[in-house]
């Protein structure tokens, strides 16, 4: 059973027993008649409340209160108790004097009620409660009963209820009154117009002037995303001085309030309070608009449990936003859920974060989607190099122009705490070049972001966009500064990177990506490969290293290499314009100086031709296209469509312009073909023609030991 309804009880036990009192007449058996004034008793016996205990003063020998004036009955030091079917006392009603009139209006001067071992089938331990008043009155013709002047509940632990007066309807079972009535305590007080209880539904409302004032419980304040120590607002109520300043009871700072438009409703089965239309909450350093809000009480501890928002929720707390269709804040835990059905939002000066749902952690500024949703931030960050990059443009967040230099008033309203959200919202609208700096994160499993480790996670299909650059994959780890700028990213499973430009196009595939601000290459790894496409270009290996946002290249790794046209589809072993390679050390390809390099174990194939060696060079014009390749240290060709030949040398140059291949050796080249070898410093492949010639002295031999041998100074064709 909760303190209100504890309240209700007792409200309703006074009206009853005043209604008893009255019907059965026990009044007229303790009193006396008018006629009688010339009787005397003994001098009355005071307890401790300073109510006589038995009728003992002569009647006709004092004055009264002018209340009194005309009544046909009195009663001086009133003491009624109740009993139950064991013998227990379970009431008692107590006052200086009580008189009855002619219309039957019974009146009480000073009623004190005592309701002793209350309980209920909750399993709660016995109270007891005391009720006083100036007055007491009951009509016995309407069986309306009323208690009028500083009428007081007195609750456990120095918390009272109090209001000028309260009446009782028994047959609307119906406890009301339209004067203000204030409930305080040490860390709750409410205050309203309009008090009103019905016991069917064991539900009362204050219906005007709603206003609940509290100390801040649980965690404090809510979505703190960064810790601040900031002093929060001392401030009492006049009113609520001048009661705690009666009840002799230590003061305690306020810093939380409820106020609404509409009616307040306790519901005491579920240890509610509801509050409704236009409702302002101000709990800690956070404020809360809604259409309805809920709060829910543990009464034991008399402390806020939960509060619950709904309808048009906009929470503010140190600059952060939130906003949705519902706000549920745990005070025990410091969790908050907002939800939408559409979408909520987290707004920061660091972040814009859009979910159906958004947990936040109060305790550690934790923020958490568990399901899919948008993260928009402000990033400098540039993996492969985007200054030709097309911005990007998002329709659905463009709704507001920001202006640095627009002045809010400050009212402490929900158009004010509007127009700041809506501010701070428009800095996240994409408006041409301004959304170079943005980056856009999309999930569609779950995101977690860790203020205190400056870290956010996203999983399920994650989406990257800053401008023109777009990455998916199905997991991403970044972290941050502690201003919140991009630290690192970790992207893994089925990564994929597509950045267009002008002039061309890039797309990654890997397992996972790392890129930190504070080293230099952007990493891909993949099993068994990561692959890079650019222009022309399609590199695989398991490590990919990518350093000064794309102009240099390189892998730690073994891999392979495809140059070839830009489509595709022409893309075949026997495309003569397509070059393929595979090394087994380590390759770098700089931009810049229009180079790629490639290490061990080298084999090319381009034209029909087939190359080994250590180390090969692939050189590249303004266009990026191949001009020339150099093989060196223990070249090896060979080709089936040029007589089956083979050569051996130190060093192969290919220029791509005139296609012609030129091998050397040191001492010399070694050509076979067709069971017989020469030897000589140059040999020429004429690849469009498919001949071979050699320059210098040559030494020719048959391969099977014949002695014939053949000496030239000039160019020889074969």
């Amino acid at each position: 059973m909760t303190t209100f309804r504890y309240i209700l009880i007792s409200i309703a036990g006074i009206c009853a027993l005043i209604l008893l009192l009255s019907i059965g007449g026990v009044w007229q058996l303790i009193g006396f008649n008018k006629n009688e004034a010339n009787s005397t008793t003994e001098k009355p016996k005071k307890d401790d409340l300073g109510v006589s205990s038995y009728l003992l003063e002569d009647a006709g020998g004092q004055k009264r209160d002018d209340v009194f004036d005309g009544a046909g009955q009195k009663i001086f030091g009133l003491y009624l108790p109740s009993y139950d079917e064991t013998g227990r006392e379970t009431s008692v009603v107590r006052s200086k004097y009580t008189a009855l009139f002619e219309n039957k209006i019974y009146k009480i001067k000073d009623p004190v009620i005592e309701i002793k071992n209350l309980s209920n089938d909750d399993g709660l331990a016995p109270k007891d409660l005391l009720i006083t008043a100036d007055e007491g009155e009951m009509n016995v013709n309407t069986s309306v009963g009323t208690l009028t002047g500083n009428v007081v509940i007195h609750l456990e632990e120095n918390t009272q209820v109090r209001t000028e007066s309260l009446s009782y309807m028994p047959g609307n079972q119906k406890i009301y009154t339209n004067d203000e009535v204030v409930i305080a305590g040490e860390k709750m007080q409410i205050k309203g117009k309009i008090f009103e209880v019905n016991l069917k539904s064991v539900k009362a409302l204050i219906k005007e002037n709603v206003e609940m004032e509290f100390a801040t419980t649980g965690k404090g304040g809510i979505f703190e995303t960064e810790k601040k120590k900031t002093p929060s607002k001392k401030y009492y109520r006049q009113d609520i001085v001048d009661m705690m300043d009666d009840m002799d009871t230590e003061k305690q700072e306020l810093t939380s309030t409820v106020k609404a438009d509409g009616e307040l409703v306790f519901d005491m089965a579920a240890d509610a309070i509801m509050f409704y239309d236009n409702v302002k909450a101000f709990v800690g350093d956070m404020h809360i608009f809604a259409d309805q809000i809920k709060v829910i009480m543990v009464s034991d501890e008399k402390k806020i449990s939960k509060l619950n928002a709904s309808g048009n929720v906009l929470a503010v707390s140190q600059g952060n936003f939130a906003k949705g269709d519902t706000l549920v804040w745990d005070a025990e835990t410091g969790i908050t859920n907002i939800e939408d059905e559409e979408s909520s939002e987290f707004l920061s000066e660091s972040f814009f974060i859009t979910s159906q749902t958004i947990r936040l952690y109060q305790e550690n500024g934790w923020a958490e989607a568990p399901v899919n949703g948008k993260l928009v931030t402000r990033s400098d960050l540039d993996l492969l190099g985007s200054s030709n990059s097309r911005p990007h443009y998002d329709p659905e967040l463009d709704e507001y122009e920001y202006t640095e230099s627009e002045e809010i008033e400050p009212e402490i309203n929900r158009a004010y705490y509007n127009k700041k959200y809506n501010n701070t919202r428009s800095k996240y609208m994409v408006k041409g070049n301004h959304s170079l700096n943005m980056l856009n994160v999309t999930w569609e499993r779950s995101m977690l972001f860790k203020n205190d480790e400056h870290l956010a996670k996203f999983e399920g299909d994650v989406e990257v966009i800053r401008s023109g650059p777009q990455m998916n994959c199905e997991e991403l780890t970044i972290t941050f500064s502690d201003d919140n700028k991009i630290e690192s990213l970790v992207a893994s499973e089925n990564v994929f990177i597509n950045e267009p430009s002008k002039e061309s196009k890039t797309e990654i595939e890997a397992d996972k990506m790392t890129w930190s601000k504070n080293s230099k290459p952007v990493v891909f790894t993949g099993d068994p490969f990561a692959r890079i496409k650019l222009k022309n270009k399609r590199l695989s290996s398991p490590k990919i290293l990518i350093y000064d946002k794309g102009d240099t290249i390189s892998a730690d790794d073994k891999g392979n290499l495809v140059i070839g046209p830009d489509d595709e589809t022409q893309e075949s072993n026997g495309n003569k314009n397509t070059i393929y390679l595979e090394w087994q050390d380590k390759m770098m390809f700089k931009r810049a100086e229009g180079k790629a390099s490639f290490y061990e174990n080298i084999e090319a194939f381009k034209d029909g031709l087939n190359i080994r060696c250590d180390i090969f060079d692939v050189f590249f014009d303004d266009t990026e296209n191949v001009s020339r390749i150099v093989a060196l240290e223990n070249v090896y060709l060979s080709s089936s469509v040029m007589q089956n030949l083979e050569a051996l040398g130190t060093m192969l140059t290919w220029n791509l312009k005139d296609n012609i291949a030129v091998l050397t050796g040191d001492p010399v080249a070694e050509l076979r073909k067709e069971g017989s070898r020469t030897l000589s410093k140059k040999v020429f492949f004429d690849i469009d023609t498919k001949r071979v010639t050699w320059e210098g002295q040559s030494h020719w031999q048959l391969i099977d030991g014949a002695s014939e041998t053949q000496t030239s100074d000039t160019p020889t064709d074969n």
